[in-house]
């Protein structure tokens, strides 16, 4: 099950991670920029200070002279520098350390290695003439007698300067400890920060949350309290309070359904029961038998009625309100197939059925509960009509597609306008039961109009008959 808190709080704390991530790396970045900066400074002075040390002599004799504190950091067991002066050709002229690394001009700056310890590295280049002195010309002479001294032009040298990156990187070390320390406390705070807000945002939801589980229809509230709740909060409470009305309604018809269900199976059933254990008290004769049968006969119809009404009812209930939502049904074959289930029931009791139907008329929906509803209109009219009576079904676009059904029986009072399509609702129950009907055709008829968005509708007075419209959706 997902959370509230960890959907707000996992993103978040991935956008601060990924913040203090990158703000981590540029620190990190700018000040080893700097100290290298300032590692690259000093260089330069110490490469300048090597070269001032360098002389070409009279005669292209090439001295280095070096002076504290140049000696002991280029050399002895605490040097942490080197330096080597190379000619043009690349041949070392002079060099602080065995087999130095290699240099390259074109860098300028650069991180070598040697041995197994990291340096960083200046190379530039120098150039240097010859000094001309007439003692170190008399003293040449003297040193090489009988030769010419030779003429030396300027010289081209490269100087490179090394000095550990030991400190500088534990310098390094040391701050990007501290810095992944600081910004990971702060990634706490600020984590802790945002789930203390949103549990406190969330509080309304679980207060809303325990009030709910308080509601229902046998604990006496059948409703959220609206007051004093946050404007966030209200529409979810206005919304929930609805569904929960709905909820509430459903369940207190269904719980009129089985108490009406039990009540009206319990008539016919008990009528039954009752005829035979008179019949097996004594003897009967033939006619006294045939009359137990007939009454028995009469309740298992009604019964048969009942259960059958029930069952249709849960089917129409258990199809999908979108059931074929594509199909066309001709509405002219679905009444002339509803007047043809109902032909025999009106013959039977002397009733003329007659119909006015507008041919071409189409719905979309299921043609089978169609035919049912009107169907159920037709039995009901014929049901309470008396005989010789007349019952008329028109079918026509008014402006949408309305089937009407209209007989000449007893009527409903107005008062009765509203309950008429009630599950077992019936205005006068010894007329229902003469006529066998369960009190469930009219339930079944709203049920389906409900499923294809139609609206039934009904228009009559006591003794002046009854007309249904059931008005569908183009």
């Amino acid at each position: 099950m997902k959370s509230i808190r960890m959907r707000i709080l996992v993103p978040l704390a991935a956008l601060t991670a990924l913040s203090l991530f990158l703000t981590y790396w540029t620190i990190y970045g700018l000040v080893r920029r700097d100290l290298l900066s300032g590692l690259d400074e000093t260089l330069g002075v110490m490469a300048n200070g090597v070269a001032s040390a360098m002389e070409l002599e009279v005669g292209g004799v090439f001295e280095l002279e070096l002076r504290e504190p140049q000696i002991s950091r280029f050399t002895g067991p605490e040097a942490d520098s080197f330096f080597v002066i190379r000619e043009s050709s690349g041949k070392i002229a002079s060099s602080s350390v065995p087999n130095p690394p290699e240099t390259q001009v074109k860098d300028r700056f650069e991180t070598l290695s040697l041995n197994g310890r990291s340096y960083r590295v200046i190379t530039i280049p120098i150039t240097k003439a010859t000094e001309d002195d007439e003692m170190d010309r008399v003293y040449w002479k003297t040193q090489n007698p009988g030769k010419t001294l030779p003429t030396v032009e300027n010289r081209q040298y490269v100087v490179s300067v090394g000095h550990l990156m030991e400190d500088v990187d534990e310098t390094l070390a040391l701050f990007g400890t501290r810095l992944a320390l600081g910004l990971g406390g702060f990634f706490v705070l600020l984590l802790l920060i945002p789930a203390g807000v949103v549990s406190r945002a969330l509080t309304p939801i679980k207060r809303l949350s325990a009030q709910a589980d308080l509601v229902g229809p046998e604990s006496g509230s059948e409703k959220l309290n609206e007051d004093g709740v946050d404007k966030e909060v209200h529409s979810l409470v206005v919304a929930l309070n609805h569904a929960l009305a709905r909820l509430t309604d459903a369940y207190k018809r269904q719980k009129q359904f089985t108490c009406d269900a039990a009540h009206e199976l319990r008539t016919p059933i008990s009528a039954i029961r009752v005829q035979c254990e008179v019949a097996l008290r004594k003897e009967r004769d033939a006619e006294e038998l045939k009359k137990t049968l007939e009454a028995v006969g009469r309740a298992s119809h009604r019964l048969s009625n009942i259960v059958e009404s029930l069952l249709a009812l849960a089917r129409v209930q258990n199809v999908e309100h979108d059931s074929n939502p594509g199909n066309l049904v001709d509405m002219a074959d679905a009444c002339s197939e509803a007047i043809e289930l109902n032909r025999a029931f009106a013959s039977f009791k002397n009733i003329s059925m007659e119909k006015n139907i507008s041919p071409g008329i189409t719905v979309r929906g299921n043609e089978t509960l169609i035919v049912e509803a009107v169907s159920n209109l037709l039995e009901n009219a014929v049901r309470y009509t008396p005989e010789g009576g007349r019952v008329v079904l028109e079918l026509s676009n008014n402006p949408d597609p309305t089937v009407a059904v209209t007989d000449t029986g007893i009527g409903i009072a107005k008062e009765h306008h509203d309950k008429i399509f009630d599950r077992f609702y019936c205005v006068d129950k010894v007329s229902a039961r003469a006529g066998g009907g369960a009190g469930l055709g009219l339930a079944i008829v709203r049920e389906i109009a409900a499923m294809h968005e139609a609206k039934i509708t009904l228009e009559s007075e006591p003794g002046k008959g009854s007309t249904f419209q059931l008005r569908f959706r183009i």
